[in-house]
């Protein structure tokens, strides 16, 4: 999330100079010394795996009964690392073709029933995750497809 977020700076040199942070400091969990935090401390993990979540269908309706922790599909990133050549495409158009790729194969509906504040309240309340289209529809807006596409 916090790396999709950084799309929202209007800089661009700035929002891929974060990214590349955020991904060699806590992804890799590489110091400003190129030393792995793993390496100066045995407790560490020196890598997290990023991962994504896919809502259950009804996750709405769900949402407000309970938790929706273990529900739904849980879809890693790769770390963004195996996404359109991984090799020669900068990490921020990796992270925009791991985005495609997942709204390709999980679409998702913006809330139909309730407004987003609550929503947002309930997976607070319940300790559920959030579904990225939440941050995802204004950051990365969905572009409407034209009447050729959709026939």
């Amino acid at each position: 999330m916090l790396i999709e977020l950084c799309f929202s700076l209007s800089n661009s040199k700035q929002r891929d100079d974060l990214i590349k942070r955020f991904m060699r400091r806590l992804v890799k969990g590489i110091g400003d010394d190129g030393e792995s935090y793993g390496k100066k401390d045995k407790n560490i993990k020196s890598r997290i795996d990023l991962l994504s979540w896919s809502p259950p269908e009804n996750w709405e309706e769900k949402l407000i009964s309970g938790s929706l922790a273990g529900e739904g599909g849980e879809i890693t990133t790769g770390n963004y690392e195996r996404y359109d050549n991984s090799e020669t495409k900068p990490l921020p158009e990796r992270i925009k073709s791991f985005i495609n790729s997942v709204r390709n194969k999980f679409p998702q509906e913006a809330p139909q029933i309730l407004p987003l504040s609550v929503c947002i309240l309930a997976c607070l309340k319940h300790k559920s995750p959030l579904p990225p289209e939440f941050w995802r529809g204004t950051i990365f807006p969905i572009e409407a497809k034209s009447e050729n596409e959709e026939n």
